[in-house]
């Protein structure tokens, strides 16, 4: 929420100013007024880093929002906070975040299950979902797959970062809406990229339907790979009626 004078002379950054965006649009509502933005959040005030908003800058899932306040209050109270995680999810971190050898003493926690009494509890999101489907097969056909890779993989939704699929599926309206619904970025690949991926289980039906050989293992094995390592399937392909599916991780 942003509140602004009659003249434009203040746009005030009232409610949600990270995670809402608040901050931001008060600052471009003052330049367009040719007002003054007035920024009362803490963190902006010290400056400190916005805890909330490096989580969502960093593709972490906050596990416990009500304690991202009392954690931005000890932030701004030692000047820094000690972070805790059992593999390197995050490569560097704000100077007020120090890096710690021990869970129990960390304010910040940041594993794949944040087992922690205390402190703020974040995910990574480094699993990636590879789909391939049948021309229409709808949403709820496909939040059906996804059910099943919770409750029978046993895949924590939060720590999932988008989903993938062959480029012929761009247009796939139920990917498409399921993408919308969980936030997940949804990105297709190319035919001689799904085929170039190495190991995936092979169909001489798909091969004769679409040209490649598979696609939901090497979507999401493409989806979760970086710059200079590919991704490792975690769950192998699943079949329903009209939908595969597989589950890619990020090397870290």
């Amino acid at each position: 929420i942003v509140v602004v004078d009659e003249r434009g002379g203040h746009a005030i950054s009232l409610l949600s100013g990270h995670i809402g965006g608040a901050t931001l649009l008060a600052e471009k509502v003052a330049e367009i007024s040719g007002g003054t933005a007035v920024i009362t959040t803490a963190s902006d005030v010290t400056g400190h880093t916005a805890v909330d908003l490096w989580a969502v800058e960093a593709n972490l899932t906050v596990v416990n929002p009500d304690k991202i306040a009392s954690t931005s209050a000890k932030l701004i109270q030692q000047g820094f906070l000690k972070v805790y995680q059992p593999s390197d999810f995050i490569n560097s971190f704000p100077k007020d975040f120090h890096p710690c050898t021990k869970q129990q003493d960390a304010d910040i926690v940041i594993a794949l299950v944040p087992d922690t009494e205390s402190g703020l509890k974040l995910i990574p999101r480094v699993r990636y979902i590879g789909f391939g489907c049948r021309r229409g097969t709808t949403i709820n056909e496909f939040r059906q797959a996804i059910a099943d890779l919770e409750t029978q993989d046993g895949l924590d939704l939060r720590s999932v970062g988008g989903a993938a699929s062959i480029d012929l599926k761009n247009d796939e309206q139920g990917l498409l809406e399921l993408a919308a619904l969980f936030n997940w970025p949804l990105r297709f690949f190319t035919k001689e990229q799904i085929g170039s991926v190495p190991g995936s289980e092979k169909s001489e039906i798909v091969h004769r339907k679409i040209g490649v050989f598979g696609v939901c293992e090497s979507a999401a094995i493409l989806a979760a790979s970086g710059k200079n390592q590919s991704g490792r399937l975690i769950i192998k392909k699943r079949k329903w009626e009209r939908i595969t599916a597989a589950v890619a991780e990020t090397k870290y």
